[in-house]
């Protein structure tokens, strides 16, 4: 990926923000009356001092019970002979402040502001999933949706759309803690966000429902704790909120909150006994196509809804070429998936400005499908967005002027996060596609320098005389000599070299042993060429040459949790993301760590086992004792990657990939634990089950015995 950082994506976004306001704004006129009914509170309230939330009617002598107010009765309401505009003052009252300092151009501060912090909360989020895709996710967010129009307006829209990804972002981080349990404090404040934004937009109630009801369904543990801390977090904002709005419009939800919880709650009975059902199903059906698929606002006729209804399937049908593409590795399924997309996104923008429907206004959420969400934070968030659009059609209306579908701008961020994470988990799965796929969803346009995974031809001579060609990383080449011959049994100890010279321009390494002591050894091993992926060509069993260097690991070694395993492969593979292997895809990675799973010493290489064998000669060179340590490796678990491992003294082995039988079969004889599929909170125990601990030596997990998964307790193995 090129070198886009946050603060380049962040000015953009601000500097596109600015002119759009510039250009809605450069009349003196509002875009909405939504907003000049919101400027009107504001005016009150600062006029006021801020003592009275009430709007002053000058006609009200003549006109007592308000029917010429400037208003409609939508907006406008009469309580003790006093008029009030619909709309919480809440959203007006923060605005007044940048209003009485910059004029009308302060009323476009907070929405702009809020905007911002939208994009850096996703920036956040997304770089903990998929780091080199959160510039471009944040740029697609801030520029892909409706998002930079309801930040350029005086309008409450992009601030809720702030507190809803704050809200998300903490319950994901929650869900991701490497503990197991959630973060209470989180929670809470994942609550009292949620709550805050019931200060603004009533839909935010439904967020807040469908967070709720989506903790329950997601999380296998602490379900009742967690929902009381999101609970109370609500609480702690929006009890202060009810006894505002009840003392001041009578009403704990305001006088436009009651008025549509009330017509709602009509509407659905009347429908349920039968008498305007077809109505209500009616008028639900065009919500979702208002929604969801309406390309322009203005035209709901037979002709203009097929022509939408057409476009959206244009465009999902583009999303599941590319899908297939990617699953067949096949470049022309996802060029032809990509102009599907991308033509069917310009044909709709193309005649139409009142943009309504979520697919014509943010198109690049049709990555969801590019792979099926996995882990559990995705997995609520699906939940969260199903639950939350639901509600949304069969609460709301079709909304008024608009661009985008306004009402469901809350779930925008949990959207690009899992489009995020569907783009990085296809990029990781398909590492030859990711040119492809990196063209068509639109993040390189560009022709661009790709780096690739270097390999090198290595000749490694002893006492004078060659004994293998290695094909590696040409990286940490002292190291990957001095683990080599320890493997081989060239050499017991980095004493036993009198002096050791690596040549890495000529590809040579000259060794000298003390005595010549390793000539003997070396002729014991024939010559032979190793190759980065199968090792190296043994004459006999694979055993029988390595019987004077491996070590039994029956009866000692750490134990460590599944927690402990987790976060091992986790710091491995991040720190694995963030170096040549997250650059190129074309390298392995092995890792020692600690029994609470920090990692101590991580290399890399074209060749697992020669990624071993730097690790090797490093405990060597720095002569650092292993029994404590486990091993860790990114690849599957081959009887050789065991066999190396069992050299070096370690004798818990974890991948995130499977093992052989032949591997399965040297563990148990040589008394070692194997456990693969270490990913995505599950793991396979397959030998040695002894070193995990079991179900009440740590609290939430289960560890069964040889050849099955360890998994949270109370789940199956496939939603541990």
């Amino acid at each position: 990926m090129s070198p886009l950082t946050v603060r380049t994506v962040l000015a953009v976004c601000l500097l596109t923000y600015l002119l759009l306001a510039w250009l809605l704004a450069r009349y003196g006129e509002f875009w909405s009356p939504d907003s000049a009914v919101r400027f009107v509170q504001t005016e009150s309230l600062r006029r006021s001092g801020f003592r009275d939330v009430s709007v002053p009617y000058p006609a009200s002598d003549l006109d007592p019970e308000g029917r010429f107010f400037p208003a409609g009765p939508w907006f406008h309401f009469l309580r003790d002979s006093k008029h009030y505009l619909s709309y919480p003052p809440y959203f007006p009252s923060l605005s007044a402040l940048a209003y009485g300092a910059f004029g009308l151009g302060g009323l476009v501060v907070l929405p702009m502001a809020a905007g911002l912090s939208a994009l850096c909360i996703t920036y956040a989020v997304v770089s903990m999933r998929a780091p080199e895709l959160a510039p471009w996710g944040t740029l697609a967010f801030g520029l892909g949706t409706p998002l930079p129009i309801y930040s350029a307006v005086f309008w409450d829209h992009s601030l809720t759309v702030a507190l809803a990804a704050g809200a998300l972002g903490l319950v994901v981080a929650a869900l991701a803690e490497s503990s197991g349990r959630p973060a209470t404090g989180r929670l809470i404040a994942a609550g009292a966000m949620l709550g805050l934004g019931h200060w603004f937009r009533n839909e935010m109630y439904l967020l807040t429902i469908a967070v709720l009801i989506a903790w329950l369904l997601a999380t296998l543990r602490d379900r009742g704790r967690g929902t009381l801390a999101i609970a109370g977090g609500v609480g702690l904002v929006t009890g202060p909120l009810w006894v505002l709005n009840a003392w001041l419009f009578g009403s704990p939800l305001g006088w436009k909150g009651q008025e549509l919880v009330a017509g709602r709650i009509s509407g659905a009975a009347a429908a349920v006994s039968g008498r305007t059902f077809s109505g209500w199903l009616a008028d639900k059906l065009g919500n979702a196509y208002y929604q969801f698929i309406s390309p322009d606002f203005y035209a709901f006729n037979p002709r203009a809804v097929a022509m939408g209804v057409g476009l959206a399937a244009l465009l999902l049908l583009g999303a599941v070429v590319l899908r297939l593409g990617v699953r067949r590795r096949q470049e022309r399924l996802v060029f032809a998936g990509a102009i599907l997309i991308v033509a069917t996104a310009l044909l709709t923008i193309s005649s139409r400005t009142a943009l309504s429907g979520l697919l014509p206004t943010a198109p690049l959420v049709v990555l969801l499908v590019l792979n099926a969400p996995t882990q559990r934070w995705e997995w609520f968030l699906w939940v969260v967005v199903i639950l939350f659009s639901g509600a949304v059609v069969v609460t709301g209306t079709h909304g008024g002027l608009q661009w985008g579908p306004r009402y469901l701008l809350p779930i925008l961020p949990p959207l690009v996060w899992l489009a995020a994470s569907a783009v990085d988990r296809a990029r990781r799965a398909q590492p030859a596609m990711w040119p492809a796929l990196r063209l068509a969803v639109g993040a390189a346009a560009e022709r661009r320098q790709e780096e690739v995974a270097a390999e090198a031809a290595l000749t490694l001579y002893v006492d004078g005389e060659e004994l293998v060609t290695l094909l590696c990383t040409p990286a940490d080449l002292e190291e990957l000599v001095v683990g080599y011959l320890a493997a081989e049994g060239v050499i017991d100890r980095p004493d036993d070299l009198r002096w050791l010279a690596v040549d890495a321009e000529r590809g040579e390494a000259w060794t000298a042993t003390r005595g010549g002591a390793g000539q003997e050894r070396a002729r014991a091993s024939a010559r032979r060429l190793v190759g980065s992926c199968c090792g190296k060509s043994r004459p006999g069993l694979i055993w029988q040459a390595d019987l004077g260097t491996v070590r039994s690991g029956r009866g000692r070694g750490p134990r460590l949790t599944p927690a402990a395993a987790a976060r091992a492969m986790a710091e491995l593979r991040g720190a694995a993301a963030a170096d040549v292997f997250g650059r190129t895809g074309g390298v392995h990675d092995a890792g020692l760590a600690r029994a609470d799973g920090s990692l101590v010493v991580r290399r890399m290489d074209i060749g697992r086992h020669n990624a071993l064998d730097k690790l090797y000669g490093h405990v060597l060179l720095r002569g650092l004792g292993t029994e404590g340590l486990i091993a860790a490796v990114s690849g599957r678990i081959s009887a050789e990657v065991l066999l190396k491992v069992a050299k070096m003294g370690v004798t818990v082995l974890l991948s995130k990939a499977a093992p052989t039988s032949l591997a399965l079969d040297l563990a148990e004889e040589l008394g070692m634990t194997a456990v693969g599929f270490v990913r995505e909170g599950r793991m396979t125990v397959y030998t040695g089950a002894w070193r995990i601990l079991a179900a009440g030596q740590e609290e939430g997990w289960t560890a069964a015995n040889t050849g099955t998964t360890a998994s949270p307790a109370g789940a199956t193995p496939e939603e541990g």
